[in-house]
């Protein structure tokens, strides 16, 4: 049986002053809050007057299962808890460790807890059932295959909550009805759950999201229709979405939207015209096996536009030259050569290139003036061509995945650019 490790994290701000308490205080912070033990007044005493703002229960067990880590060492237990409820300061508690059924009995009892993480542990819905949470808590995160819908009747008792991610769990959405009450949330991660039709109904009336993660949630027209009433989006995370151009119409319903992330969907030029009409866009990320340049192009109508990432083989650049105006800092595309010759112009600081280019297209890449990061992927692009960059005043890292370029190619660079940073 490998060795179990157990340690605790904490936050001790800059600037705190020795006080009488410092003799007392270091066993309690350097162990005995981490272990669980009993403290005693004094030790409560000077534990109040201390600033740590977050504690974090970690536990590490080499190559076990979760069956194994349950019956081996340490476990969070009511003590645990008991004891930091001295501690005025803690905002923020992190459980990543086994824990006894009866310690979410407790955390209420930390008076200015507003943040709780449950990260990889082993929480289950009979935690979650004895859950009282603090009057004061903000956010509550889960990344726990145990939790089912079952414990959703008592995450729904947290009426304050403003930041919730169910993303890791198990939760299906049958029990979403238990959310209904959540009216002050901003922020909800649904990453990866097989969310029925129910579960999105209850989202749709969450009006007050300004976020939503529903990345590969198997998202659809009739499901997407049902959240048109978010009208304060300011994100949307919909990567593997399956919507038609009808549904990216849709999109016109979140005036204020300004970061959303498509990846992984099947958008055609068609739905661009849609996309370009959400014109305080800032941020696009998009993937698409259909989408050409003709489509690409709507998108120079976003004159706000700072990120845009575009996965789509039929995509050749040409669209760039409508774009060559618009404040875009980051850009991943698919080029060829005839692409390339729009780049020499725009604004790039970071830029992701895939596609059969050549030496040709570094020539115009080494023209953007800023580019500070520039990766590369399976171009046709060879170690004498890479020494186009040589005389580059700003890049500083280099990214080469496939394609022909070598070893020494890189080296020979990094020789007239020693301030380069290169992978692999």
């Amino acid at each position: 049986m490998r060795a179990v490790i157990f340690s605790f994290i904490l936050i001790w701000p800059l600037g705190v002053r020795a006080t009488s308490c410092d003799s007392i205080l270091k066993p309690v912070l350097g162990s005995k809050l981490g272990t669980c033990q009993k403290l005693t007044k004094k030790e409560r005493s000077c534990l109040a007057g201390h600033s740590l703002n977050r504690f974090t229960f970690v536990k590490r067990v080499d190559e076990k299962s979760i069956e194994e880590e349950e019956n081996s060492g340490f476990h969070v237990k009511a003590q645990c808890i008991i004891n930091l409820a001295s501690l005025a300061s803690l905002g923020t508690l992190h459980i990543s460790a086994p824990m006894q059924e009866d310690v979410l009995r407790y955390v209420n009892r930390i008076k200015g807890l507003h943040t709780i993480i449950f990260d990889e542990t082993n929480t289950k819905d009979v935690h979650m059932a004895k859950f009282r949470p603090p009057s004061g808590l903000r956010r509550l995160s889960f990344k726990d295959k145990f939790i089912t819908d079952k414990s959703l009747k008592s995450i729904g008792k947290c009426k304050k909550l403003t930041h919730l991610d169910l993303s890791g769990t198990e939760i299906t959405g049958r029990g979403f009805y238990h959310l209904s009450g959540l009216t002050s949330l901003e922020s909800l991660a649904v990453r990866e759950l097989p969310l029925e039709d129910a579960a999105w109904a209850v989202i749709g009336k969450m009006r007050t999201l300004r976020i939503l993660d529903a990345n590969h949630s198997g998202l659809n027209d009739a499901s997407f229709m049902k959240l048109t009433g978010l009208s304060h989006l300011r994100t949307l995370k919909i990567a593997g979405a399956d919507l038609s151009s009808a549904s990216c119409k849709l999109l016109a319903a979140f005036p204020l939207l300004t970061h959303l992330q498509m990846s992984g969907s099947s958008v055609t030029d068609a739905a661009m015209i849609h996309l370009a009409a959400i014109s305080g866009l800032t941020y696009l990320d998009l993937s698409s096996k259909t989408l050409t340049d003709k489509g690409l192009a709507y998108l120079s109508r976003l004159a706000g536009i700072k990120t845009l990432l575009v996965h789509a083989p039929k995509v050749k650049g040409t669209a760039l030259a409508s774009m060559a105006s618009l404040p875009i800092s980051k850009l991943a595309i698919h080029l060829n050569d005839v692409g390339c010759s729009n780049m020499g112009t725009m604004k790039l600081k970071r830029l992701a290139v895939t596609g059969a280019v050549t030496e040709y297209c570094l020539e115009q890449i080494a023209k953007i003036s800023n580019l500070e990061a520039l990766t590369l992927k399976n171009t046709a692009i060879t170690d004498s061509g890479l020494l186009k960059l040589r005389a580059h005043p700003t890049i500083r890292r280099l990214t080469i995945s496939g394609g022909k370029i070598s070893a020494s190619g890189i080296a020979a660079l990094k020789k007239q650019l020693p301030r380069l940073k290169t992978t692999p």
